[in-house]
């Protein structure tokens, strides 16, 4: 009988599969060696308990997109004051450099690719949000500080990407982890 929850070769002592990169395989659930031996102890494994402590960490990394969001916010709704520098369309681009900000910002509070499209998905919709609701705050709506706000979006997913890559090769000649 074939137990397919345990692959028959130890997969981690392949350096091009580091195991501890993917959370749905982590290690430590795992025997370090998979012989038929341990594959017949692991057949009826014992129940793991759940950790009673919260975790703490990952909310800890969400803490700074959350802060800068209500910064974003509070920014977006109050009312505008005297304009001190006279230069045309510059609010268009304090809204692209604020989006860009909020989408690297982003990349750290989540931890995976997927996760971070969706995050980045609706840092669009809630900036789309707050256009429609600044009307009610003595505000101009208007569909380019959206589309500054889109591209500002776009352009720190692209950042993110180079920093990612830059630090993958990094590691990669170094022989480290990204973990």
């Amino acid at each position: 009988m074939k137990n397919s929850r345990f692959p028959a070769f130890p997969l981690s002592r392949f350096p091009a599969f580091p195991l501890s990169r993917f959370p749905a395989f982590p290690l430590s659930r795992y025997p370090l060696y998979y012989s038929p031996i341990h594959r017949q102890n692991h057949q009826n494994p014992e129940p793991r308990t759940q950790n009673p402590e919260p975790r703490t960490q990952p909310m800890l990394r969400k803490l700074p997109l959350f802060l800068y969001a209500l910064l974003i916010l509070y920014l977006s709704l109050k009312p505008s004051g005297p304009e001190i520098v006279s230069i045309p369309h510059i609010d268009k681009l304090q809204h692209f450099m604020a989006y860009t900000v909020f989408a690297v910002v982003a990349a750290y509070a989540v931890s995976t690719k997927r996760a971070y499209y969706k995050v980045c998905i609706a840092i669009v919709l809630f900036s789309g949000a707050i256009e429609l609701i600044q009307p009610s705050f003595g505000r101009e709506c208007s569909f380019f500080d959206w589309l500054a706000n889109s591209l500002g979006v776009s352009l720190g997913m692209f950042v993110t990407a180079l920093l990612y890559n830059q630090q993958k090769r990094l590691c990669d000649f170094l022989n480290l982890s990204l973990d």
